[in-house]
């Protein structure tokens, strides 16, 4: 005789940050929640969190089976719950006779250790050995990811590959003029929280090069994001480049501000040296938007061939892709036909919902690991 059904899951939000300090795994969890929310309505979800969040999360987390508890590093696992899920990863949370579901991002970590203190690295290397060692089922965010898992020992049976999926966007028609004094379809966009493998710097080199070669003057670059203690330096070094009149770094955005930014630019722009997902390709495939990217990591399998692919390590190859975006039309076109068909494979939060409601029934049946 197998468990009874699985009626109340623990969800373990304590790793969230206000603004946008968790980039793209912020919206994302939150999109989750709310889907699995809507979706299976006889299942409490009570997520544990810090008190400072409640409240905002609260307005983003409406749903009457979605319940938030503010909760100390060591508080005890609300009443009843059958099974823990760490959608930031690593389960610290006490769950003994639990089982545990943890999304797995990426391995960055290994790939570009020099980006981490010594400190962070071992807390990064520990975070894998307890999904490895607690987790009854794991989902990766890509497929790319669940490969990069699985060679540093995620066990294959219990890894599954479960792509981010995104919202399908407000209509296209923008209702409301760019932030920032822009002017529709006068700049690129680069959507990314300022961490170093986000590849800023090698950007900048490539931006200026593009400007000595070229690019149209009434063209701005903007970069927005979180700035993680590097906004300074990074506006320091566009001077440098004597980029002040051509570069925004305006910091964290709205969610607002970010669709506005999305809607009247003319292309996004993602030299990102390591990515688990993405999803601002997808974010703006999806809003018509062409995109530049790199070809590396998953980013190769989120684009697929619907985007301008670039060497991030390469700013000549990337100067030359913002030189053709911007002065061809007709590839600029092709891209955003390409784009929408891409997008399609990722606009289904409820089918991703899905697929994550069914690794924890696995999960609860199988039982916590010993």
């Amino acid at each position: 005789m197998g468990p009874p059904p699985l009626r109340h899951v623990w969800v373990d939000l304590m790793p969230m940050l206000p603004g946008g300090a968790n980039g793209g795994a912020k919206p994302f969890i939150l999109q989750l929640l709310r889907s699995l929310a809507q979706h299976q309505p006889q299942v409490q979800f009570s997520c544990s969190t810090s008190a400072s969040l409640v409240a905002s999360l609260q307005a983003e987390l409406p749903h009457p089976n979605l319940s938030l508890h503010a909760a100390g590093r060591w508080s005890r696992r609300p009443a009843g719950s059958q099974l823990l899920f760490c959608p930031f990863g690593p389960p610290t949370r006490p769950s003994r006779g639990l089982p545990v579901v943890s999304t797995f991002y990426d391995l960055q970590v290994l790939a570009y250790p020099r980006f981490f203190s010594s400190a962070e690295r071992r807390q990064r290397l520990g975070h894998l050995r307890q999904i490895r060692r607690r987790a009854q089922r794991i989902a990766a965010i890509s497929h790319f990811s669940r490969a990069e898992g699985i060679q540093l020992g995620l066990d294959p049976t219990r890894t599954l590959a479960i792509p981010i999926q995104v919202p399908l966007p407000s209509p296209s028609a923008p209702s409301s003029p760019p932030p920032l004094g822009l002017r529709p379809g006068h700049f690129f966009l680069y959507p990314a929280n300022l961490w170093p493998h986000k590849n800023h710097e090698l950007l900048f080199t490539a931006w200026a090069m593009a400007c000595d070669q070229g690019l149209p003057a009434h063209l701005t670059l903007v970069c927005t994001g979180d700035g993680q203690g590097r906004l300074d330096g990074l506006r320091q070094l566009a001077r440098q480049l004597q980029l002040q009149e051509r570069l925004l770094l305006p910091g964290y955005v709205s969610a607002a501000d970010l669709d506005a930014l999305f809607a009247h630019s003319l292309a996004l722009v993602f030299p990102s040296l390591y990515e688990g997902f993405g999803m601002p390709v997808i974010e703006a495939m999806a809003r018509r938007i062409p995109v530049c990217c790199s070809r590396n990591t998953a980013l190769a399998e989120v684009a697929g061939e619907a985007a301008l692919q670039v060497d991030p390590r390469h700013p000549q190859e990337i100067a030359s892709a913002l030189l053709r975006l911007a002065g061809d039309p007709g590839l600029r076109q092709q891209l955003v036909q390409r784009g929408e068909l891409q997008a399609r494979r990722h606009l289904n939060p409820t089918a991703m919902a899905d697929q994550y409601w069914q690794l924890f029934q696995g999960a609860h049946r199988a039982g916590p690991l010993r």
